[in-house]
């Protein structure tokens, strides 16, 4: 047995009751939080004016109810401005759960690795305030007096907040969980307010940062979507989700390429759409338009590898994270091999939209099987992002999934899936706004990952250390050498 990583620690009995729940677990007393020597502490509790779980109520994408936001909406320390679900909360209820400015949202159960994801609730002045969030989340309103809610979300996301949070989780067989009060009993270092407004400023350039991206990838949808004659209202009608159809027996199973049979399938919105696409660019399918890179490949065992999984795509295709492993840790599904300029688009229907652009930051690594890879060289790889991105694509494949418990695109369904063709002069036109929200991006999260190594160096080097990294990045925007810093 490898001993080289077993932490070792004694306790007397007694000590458990400085736990209220008298907690014995190895996780929780052998991994013991950093104490920086450079600020005071106070329990996270002393500075919160609310903590409170989430609405657990029935949701559904087709727009009844109130925006909610869930895990999957907590990107880079804020919550996205779009939320997939929506829910009927009552209208006596209702106030119970309206998010506020500057609420911090908190998850506490998932898997391990997305247990404590923060996010920030920062809108626009335009935007209306109507979103709720699920019961898996928690609420923690800050009193501004004492602390600025940017600080808490950054000190929860460091490496010193995220490891306190992990070590008071709780593990379950298919689940991890850690409850509000543990979170409330965290340690926090009250840094001067001077540094916390330097990461206020960080965290409100990179939501605008962020806002900018967002805008810019819905005009790269639009323009596709309006070429290709989509209407997202054309397709909500009635007769999208009630309409029957007339389609015969032998028609149903010999004439489609899958053999389906279900009412879904053949609702007739999708050949008026289809009808609409032909008529004005032309219309193939993936498998004619686009090349798809399905051969598996096995990791070499003692290679080190980024690897990328569904819920590591942001909301506008580029990727929050990665996890770096050797070859041989790796889950199994860790099977494709991709590169700069592919596009990675998900097989699971409830993660369609979650399509991304492969960046040289993650050329020659690996990601999930639950993706298909696909390139082209009709399509400029901005293009095809959009493409994937727009409403008139996202119907089809949506169209294409099967199944019951989990419903997903068989490799047939995706190859079938039809593709509209775009002309190369709007090709031009989507390029410009997709670069225009890459470029946007990588602000954005750079001044989101600041704002926590400001914290990470004032907690190890003092307040001056933090000060410099805080004055290096303003530097870098004012130079225009992001790229660099």
């Amino acid at each position: 047995m490898n001993m080289n990583k077993l932490r070792v620690v004694e306790k007397n009995f007694s000590q458990l009751e400085d736990h209220k729940d008298s907690r014995w677990d190895s996780e929780y007393h052998t991994f013991a939080p950093f104490v920086s020597e450079h600020f005071p502490y106070t329990k996270i509790a002393n500075v919160l004016k609310n903590a409170q779980y989430g609405a657990s109520i029935a949701m559904n994408e087709i727009g009844e109810g109130s925006p909610i936001y869930r895990m999957n909406e907590l990107h880079n320390m804020l919550a996205d401005t779009d939320t997939e679900k929506y829910a009927p909360i009552e209208e006596e209820k209702l106030s119970k759960f309206l998010l506020n400015e500057g609420d911090i949202l908190f998850n506490r159960t998932n898997s391990g690795d997305f247990v404590g994801r923060t996010g920030i609730y920062l809108p626009s002045k335009t935007e209306p305030r109507d979103k709720v969030f699920a019961s898996y989340l928690v609420r923690y309103v800050v009193d501004e007096d004492l602390v600025l809610p940017e600080y808490l979300a950054a000190f929860l996301t460091s490496k010193y907040g995220h490891d306190d949070v992990i070590r008071r989780s709780r593990p379950s067989i298919n689940q991890t969980n850690v409850n509000s009060e543990e979170v409330k009993d965290i340690d926090l270092p009250l840094l001067p307010r001077e540094l916390q407004q330097k990461i206020k400023m960080l965290f409100r350039y990179g939501s605008s940062k962020r806002r900018v991206a967002e805008r810019s990838m819905r005009n790269a949808v639009s323009i596709i979507d309006k070429t290709v004659g989509y209407d997202r209202s054309f397709m909500h009608k009635n007769d999208l989700y009630c309409a029957i159809g007339e389609v015969s027996a032998s028609n149903s199973i010999f004439s489609s390429k899958n053999n389906r049979i279900d009412a879904e399938y053949f609702q007739p919105i999708y050949n008026k759409l289809y009808d609409e696409i032909k008529q004005n660019v032309g219309i193939g399918t993936i498998a004619t338009e686009l090349k798809i890179h399905d051969r598996n490949f096995t990791p070499e065992t003692n290679v080190l590898y980024r690897y990328v999984e569904i819920s590591d795509i942001s909301s506008i295709g580029t990727f929050n994270s990665a996890t770096e492993e050797l070859g041989n840790l790796l889950p199994t599904r860790a099977r494709r091999k991709i590169h700069t300029g592919q596009v990675l688009v998900p097989s699971v229907e409830g993660s369609l939209k979650n399509c991304a652009l492969v960046d040289q930051s993650m050329d020659n690594n690996l990601c999930s099987t639950g993706f298909y890879v696909v390139s082209s060289e009709k399509y400029s790889p901005h293009t095809l992002l959009a493409v994937f991105k727009s409403g008139a694509v996202q119907a089809f494949m949506k169209q294409s999934c099967s199944g019951t418990i989990l419903t997903s695109m068989r490799k047939e369904d995706f190859r079938s899936t039809p593709f509209p063709k775009i002309p190369a002069a709007i090709q031009k036109l989507t390029d410009i706004e997709v670069a225009r929200c890459l470029t946007a991006d990588a602000y954005s999260k750079l001044a989101l990952l600041t704002a926590v190594k400001v914290v990470e160096i004032a907690l190890e080097q003092g307040k001056e250390a933090a000060d410099s990294v805080f004055d290096n990045f303003i530097e870098a925007v004012k130079q225009n050498m992001i790229s660099k810093y």
